[in-house]
């Protein structure tokens, strides 16, 4: 998660200087997509590597907080639906894919069902 986060704390710290380099705000956009998609798909990653390992409940924690994360982005991201979905569709996708191989549930196809109806909102 470090070698996500990394990156990202660096263009907030270096922005004056992505400024000056990139003056032309389409790359800056780009640049900020980039980003947002790079922690999106480390954080579906952190979800599905603990998928085997987590109980039934800690499933839906993390279905919630990734609700959560996401719910708060969108309000962060709301000038730029791509650099959202770029963020939000791995994290959630992500979950899915931990119902399907994590935990059994005892009502996993509505929880599955759930998930990705969020994707589909």
């Amino acid at each position: 998660m470090i070698l996500v986060l990394a990156p990202r704390l660096a263009s907030i710290l270096f922005v004056n200087r992505i400024k000056a380099r990139f003056p032309d705000p389409r790359i800056r956009i780009a640049i900020f997509a980039m980003a947002t998609a790079l922690l999106g798909v480390g954080m579906a990653a952190i979800n599905i590597i603990a998928a085997p390992i987590v109980t039934p409940e800690q499933l839906a924690l993390m279905a919630i907080i990734a609700a959560g994360i996401n719910s708060i982005a969108i309000v962060s991201m709301s000038p730029s639906l791509v650099s959202y979905l770029l963020y939000m569709v791995p994290n959630i996708a992500s979950i899915s894919i931990a119902v399907l191989i994590g935990p059994k549930l005892e009502y996993g196809g509505i929880f599955l069902f759930l998930t990705l109806s969020n994707l589909i909102r």
